[in-house]
């Protein structure tokens, strides 16, 4: 853990939800288990700049999303918690692309994938009078709902029917779950056609 982090690398689980996190169900700690070996390396934050991965363990690929899971007991861990815990952004689980799920079982598979990473949400958009003649300031204010940021530069970018267009950099530095931040587009033409029709999307340029 400490090698990897002073690499500036994330962390990979191969044996995710089977020895992930220590729920206290195992009659003494578990020093060995995953997030354990992260606390004892005090590297907890080590989501906040390089991804966390794994593996569903295989022989739990096949059940974890059954109803009937045993999920709190030994090494039969919540999918959902050890993401939780960990920020968890990618997971190899070879059973979902091959023999593959079915009914509440692929519905739950999907909802614990959908749970993993980041997830922005444009929360909320203002408009002010702008400094140069007939325009206008636009903030736009980002509201991340997931769990890990998202590793690139992202920027949040405006355009019009009428072919303007701005970008604004830094929704990549909205971190944990629940962080705002706000983007401020300024000289926006204050047009009816403009202003009718605002588009946002998020831009990102992979290095």
């Amino acid at each position: 853990v400490g090698a990897n982090q002073r690499q500036g690398f994330g962390l990979h689980d191969d044996s995710f939800a089977h020895s992930t996190i220590d729920e206290g169900v195992y009659g003494a700690p578990m020093s060995w288990f995953f997030w354990s070996q992260v606390q004892s390396t005090a590297a907890t934050d080590f989501w906040m700049s390089g991804a966390m991965g794994g593996e569903v363990r295989p022989e739990l690929q096949a059940t974890i999303f059954d109803d009937n899971y045993a999920a709190g007991t030994q090494y039969k861990q919540d999918f959902g918690m050890c993401a939780d815990t960990t920020h968890a952004t990618y997971m190899l689980n070879y059973h979902a692309f091959g023999t593959s799920y079915t009914g509440n079982a692929l519905a739950s598979a999907r909802a614990a994938s959908y749970q993993m990473g980041y997830a922005f949400r444009l929360a909320e958009v203002s408009v002010a009078e702008g400094s140069v003649g007939d325009t206008v300031d636009i903030t736009a204010t980002v509201i991340q709902d997931g769990i890990a940021p998202f590793y690139y530069d992202l920027s949040i970018a405006l355009a019009c029917p009428d072919g303007f267009s701005a970008t604004v950099g830094g929704v990549d530095g909205i971190v944990s779950e629940g962080s705002t931040a706000s983007f401020t587009f300024t000289a926006v033409p204050a047009t009816s056609t403009c202003l009718s029709s605002l588009t946002f999307r998020c831009h990102h340029r992979m290095h």
